[in-house]
């Protein structure tokens, strides 16, 4: 079933819906924490529910799915840092079963509410207690990528979209990032979409600890 994002949004919102906020952009983030800060923009304000439908609907984004679904079939899925947790509802149309990390708050209750609303039930864990499933995902600004060891330790397989970026940091991503995972990683894919995103999928070792709990248990 396909929904309507903004239509969604507006059903929770309610009276507090408005349109003056679509569609939002970087500039409505950046104007709340500079008026209020970043902790009460990441936990507290609901212009940050219209900030992220909107990057959800960007077509730009489209082909990260696609590279996903070639990267690693259906299967348990990760949203990791999630947000309002579009890119894990998004593939659970295509088939994966998602689970989603992310600090309570705002976008927290509100993916909640879209998950009842789409009569699925998933679990929410914060990111410090998020367990290790065969595909973690994340899907953002450069600015923003989590640490490489730390998605290593959620993934068997993790599928990175990076964008946008500008050219120099894209040239600097193939010069060092491309090695630096090859070298630590399995490198599955690396490729640059739609100009000035990129798509980037390894494969993980298991942890040490799981390895030795393996051998303990023994």
């Amino acid at each position: 079933m396909a929904y309507d994002n903004w239509q969604e949004l507006q059903a929770y919102l309610g009276d507090r819906f408005t349109l003056n906020l679509v569609p939002a952009n970087d500039r409505t983030k950046d104007n709340v924490i500079a008026r209020k800060g970043i902790d009460f923009y990441q936990h507290e304000a609901e212009e940050r529910l219209y900030v992220e439908t909107a990057r959800a609907l960007d077509y730009l984004r489209e082909p990260f799915f696609t590279y996903v679904r070639e990267a690693a079939p259906p299967c348990e899925v990760l949203d990791y840092e999630c947000g309002i947790g579009s890119d894990g509802l998004r593939l659970a149309t295509m088939g994966y079963t998602p689970t989603f990390a992310d600090e309570p708050g705002v976008c927290v209750d509100y993916l909640k509410w879209r998950l009842k609303w789409r009569g699925l039930v998933a679990q929410i864990h914060k990111p410090k207690n998020t367990p290790r499933l065969p595909l973690a995902v994340w899907c953002g600004p450069p600015e923003e990528v989590p640490a490489l060891d730390r998605l290593a330790e959620l993934g068997q397989t993790v599928a990175l979209g990076v964008g946008p970026l500008e050219w120099s940091l894209l040239e600097a991503y193939n010069e060092r990032a491309r090695v630096q995972i090859a070298n630590a990683y399995g490198l599955l894919r690396w490729q640059p979409f739609n100009v000035n995103w990129l798509f980037i999928a390894f494969e993980t070792p298991e942890p040490i600890r799981a390895q030795t709990e393996e051998v303990a248990d023994g």
